[in-house]
Formats: structure tokens, C-alpha cells, sequence
């Protein structure tokens, strides 16, 4: 009975030990994902930028174009 409680105890610590560093792993994989988060992010708002800097060359071509063509 002896050898079976602290056996017992053993594979309690043993899971205890395992559990935390998966604990562990899963809040690294956590702020990992966190991260990559905030760049997309990022670069979702980089994107509309661009978009709105390349609209704006078209537009501004267009008008040379039209006065070129006027002229």
C-alpha cells in the first residue's frame, strides 16, 4: 500500500511537472499568434495606404493625360 501511494505521488508530481510546461508552451504559442497579430495588422494598414497613394497617381496621371490631350 506504501509503495502504491507513493507511486502515486510520483506520477502526480510527474504530470503536475508536464502539465505546467505545457502550460508554458501554450502561452509562447499564444503571444506568438499576439504578435503576428499587431504585424498584420500593420500591414493591412501599410496596404490601404498604398492603395490610396496609387489612386491618387492614377488620378493626378489621368488629369496630365486629359490636359495633353486638351492642349
Amino acid at each position: 500500500m506504501r509503495k502504491l501511494a507513493q507511486s502515486s505521488s510520483e506520477s502526480a508530481e510527474k504530470i503536475s511537472r508536464a502539465l505546467s510546461d505545457i502550460k508554458a508552451a501554450i502561452d509562447l504559442v499564444v503571444a506568438e499568434i499576439n504578435k503576428v497579430g499587431l504585424i498584420a495588422s500593420s500591414q493591412a494598414a501599410s496596404t490601404e495606404e498604398i492603395t490610396a497613394t496609387l489612386q491618387e497617381i492614377t488620378s493626378t496621371a489621368q488629369l496630365l493625360v486629359n490636359k495633353t490631350i486638351n492642349n
